[in-house]
């Protein structure tokens, strides 16, 4: 019986972690692009969710640039760099084969 809850709960975890995680980057992002924001534009220009326009168009464009081949080209040397020192190696596979 014990064994069964704890294999539900794990279960559990495996399904909402990845949704949690994703949710909990994008309100960080667009957080810290409101705060960004908020020096630099007028209040005047300035409306509460702009960050999240500009959070959004930043992936777009980061999207972009990675299908790019010079981009893949330096993220792959990157990459390989990365795989050359000991501890960020094997925490640099884990999150690549995620």
């Amino acid at each position: 019986m014990t064994k069964k809850i704890t294999i539900l709960i794990m279960q559990g975890l495996l399904a909402l972690l990845p949704i949690s995680l994703t949710l909990y980057f994008l309100i960080w992002l667009v957080t810290a692009i409101e705060s960004s924001l908020i020096p630099f534009i007028p209040q005047d220009i300035y409306y509460p969710g702009l960050g999240l326009v500009l959070g959004v168009t930043i992936l777009i464009l980061i999207g972009l640039a990675v299908n790019a081949y010079i981009v893949k080209v330096f993220i792959s040397l990157g990459g390989e760099m990365l795989e050359k020192i000991p501890v960020v190696k094997t925490i640099y596979g884990a999150i690549q084969d995620a």
